[in-house]
């Protein structure tokens, strides 16, 4: 660990971070405490996040060593007061060591935090720093509300894993710029920054500087990853035609300053990461000669770890993570594997992962969905293409193109089959598919070679992806009456459902589409299209129609809205939903518009006592074929 950066455990056995030897001063030109409910509340749940026997990171502290062990706080006050207050409110023992420069309220408030907790009636009210104690008491009302006495002290354990990053700036830093660069920022040091920092002190000179191009290149998730090189660094890393994977020995090259390269970048120094301006956006021309910009459905943080998932694939190691894919852990799996694998040996670790993190970066820009925004647009698309250039004019001009694999690729039901997952797993947590994809694709590539090795043809690519979400569905629907289960129907069954319907109707080409106007978007409600509580007499309860056996709750009576589309759908009867909100059916998911498509033939009665269940019926048995025909040796699925 650099003597730059510190880590500090917040609770250390019968010391926490405030028994220290530390003073960490708040100077007056900081703002005062001013967290409200809704920042105080999730960093308790982060800090409740924390699994057993893994550090978590909660994020950093900048201080500047004025001496004599008082530390100036230059960046987290925010975060280290409510700290204080939180094992203040757990009982934790804490010293005065949290000093306001020159505010007697809050200096008062703390030093008289017990009373502020237990009784302030016996204290001066008006000495008392308001924000201060609205903020206990938000803490004493989370923990009141959701917590018990057991769980109070699983959270403190809890605590014990929690890690803050302590980073002292050098000496002679002039404060006032950094902490309008923090203000300017408007944001803390990211973890990621952290990470880059560390693997790049296993590297020479310049090395750091290479590496740190192409990470913060990486960094921007936005756009395509070519185009946050200079235009002579894109064409070595990437060919004249700026789209072909580069090589690990071209990257190493690169690394070594072997060539004619750039050197742009922030060096590894934690004063250089914070001075550092984000990389600018970029665009180009798609294929409607429109200008666009793309937006990347996970971050950067996340992209980490996807990417470490992969380098552990690729060299063929154990993985010892597991798949939560969480961004606080993100140093915490690092140093996993450098300790398992790299620890006499730090400095490869960094080669090898940055040739894999540009390698796998490409990948991903190439063949994992984006949005893409035409210029003047305000909605987006989804987006799979492939970035190119055009020299016809008198500067090279880049260009998006639709993806392909080898000579025909099925790229629209690709895009939609990722997309149905994209709506489907929302938390990045869950993206798991992504690792699944990126790890595959790289498994097809040789080490050295252009992505024009991969060994795949589109159908092989496609019939990868249904898969993933084929296996997923197929895990559902061997629960016992998960066809029964209302609204906690897991998503993906409805999404691989209108995948299969939209797929269906995509292949008939050679007669009129039916559902060419089709694209998933976040329907993240189930709504039951015969209500579970009629609005009115007009018509009868579910359960008095069919009989108390049989469950509203049923398949055939669901389906995916938008949240907005469930509150105006309220509790109507079918043929009122028809009739009422025909704008949102027509551009809703294919299962609500195969059962709005029934009511033409049947009143509401009707489809409580015999439609819901053909149609059910048959949703199921579309959805049955499918599976049988990935996994043939499955047992059957139960209806």
């Amino acid at each position: 660990m650099s003597e730059q950066i510190k880590e500090l455990q917040i609770i250390d056995g019968d010391q926490n971070i405030f028994t220290t030897d530390n003073t960490y001063l708040i100077p007056l030109y900081q703002r005062e405490y001013a967290w409200r409910e809704v920042q105080i509340k999730q960093l308790i749940d982060d800090i409740n996040e924390v699994d057993d026997k893994k550090n978590y990171y909660i994020g950093s502290l900048i201080v500047h060593n004025r001496g004599n062990n008082n530390l100036e706080i230059i960046d987290g006050q925010q975060r280290l007061t409510t700290l204080f207050l939180l094992l203040n409110c757990l009982k934790v023992k804490t010293d005065v060591s949290l000093i306001f420069e020159c505010r007697d309220r809050s200096n008062y408030t703390l030093k008289n935090i017990t009373n502020i907790i237990e009784d302030p009636s016996n204290l001066e009210e008006k000495k008392i720093e308001q924000n201060i104690q609205n903020g206990v008491n938000i803490i004493k009302d989370c923990f009141k509300k959701f917590f018990d006495d057991n769980q109070i002290e699983a959270f403190k354990e809890k605590l014990s894993r929690v890690i803050l990053y302590q980073i002292t700036v050098p000496p002679h830093t002039d404060l006032n710029r950094y902490f309008e660069i923090m203000n300017t920022r408007g944001e803390q040091l990211t973890q990621h920054d952290i990470l880059k920092a560390h693997l790049m002190e296993n590297l020479n000179p310049e090395e750091c500087e290479r590496f740190a191009l192409i990470w913060d290149a990486c960094s921007d998730m936005n756009g395509y990853v070519q185009m946050h090189f200079t235009p002579d660094d894109r064409k070595s890393l990437f060919s004249n035609s700026w789209n072909e994977m580069p090589k690990v020995n071209t990257i190493k090259k690169y690394l070594s300053n072997q060539g004619n390269y750039s050197s742009t970048a922030q060096g590894g120094k934690i004063e250089d990461i914070i001075c550092k301006q984000p990389v600018a956006s970029v665009d180009g021309i798609n294929e409607r000669d429109e200008r666009v910009r793309f937006e990347s459905i996970i971050d950067f943080p996340h992209f980490l770890m996807h990417t470490l998932r992969v380098f552990i694939a690729q060299k063929g190691l154990v993985n010892p993570l597991g798949q939560q894919i969480d961004d606080k852990k993100l140093k915490y799996d690092f140093d996993k594997i450098v300790e398992m694998y790299y620890h006499n040996n730090k400095a490869d670790f960094s080669r090898e992962f940055i040739c894999t993190l540009l390698q796998t970066r490409f990948l991903f820009d190439q063949f994992i969905i984006k949005r893409e925004t035409p210029n003047g647009s305000e909605d987006g698309e989804w987006s799979l293409k492939t970035l190119q250039v055009s020299r016809s004019g008198k500067n090279p001009t880049a260009y998006y193109n639709v993806t392909t694999i080898g000579k025909q690729c099925p790229t629209e039901e690709c895009l939609m089959m990722q997309a149905a997952l994209r709506v489907s797993y929302t938390s990045p947590k869950e993206m798991h598919w992504i690792t699944n994809l990126l790890t595959e694709l790289t498994s097809n590539i040789a080490q050295n070679s252009s992505i024009n090795s991969i060994n795949w043809s589109g159908e092989d690519f496609l019939k990868f992806t249904e898969s993933i979400a084929a296996k997923r569905v197929q895990e559902h629907m061997q629960v016992s009456d998960w066809a029964k289960k209302g609204t906690a129907t897991p998503h993906i069954i409805f999404n691989y459902l209108d995948y299969l319907l939209w797929k269906q109707d995509y292949q008939q080409a050679q007669t009129k589409r039916e559902f060419n106007d089709f694209t998933f978007e976040f329907r993240n409600s189930v709504e039951h299209w015969y209500p579970q509580n009629p609005s009115s007499d007009s018509f009868s309860r579910w359960d008095y129609v069919k009989g108390h056996h049989e469950t509203v709750d049923c398949f055939g009576n669901l389906c995916l809205v938008q949240r907005n589309v469930n509150s105006k759908f309220s509790n109507l009867d079918p043929k009122s939903k028809k009739t009422t909100y025909k704008d949102f059916i027509a551009k809703g998911s294919l299962k609500l518009r195969e059962m709005s498509k029934i009511l033409d033939n049947c009143t509401a009665e009707e489809w409580c006592t015999k439609a819901c269940e053909e149609h059910e019926k048959d949703m199921i048995d579309i959805l049955n074929k499918d599976l049988s025909s990935k996994f043939p040796f499955q047992p059957p699925i139960n209806n």
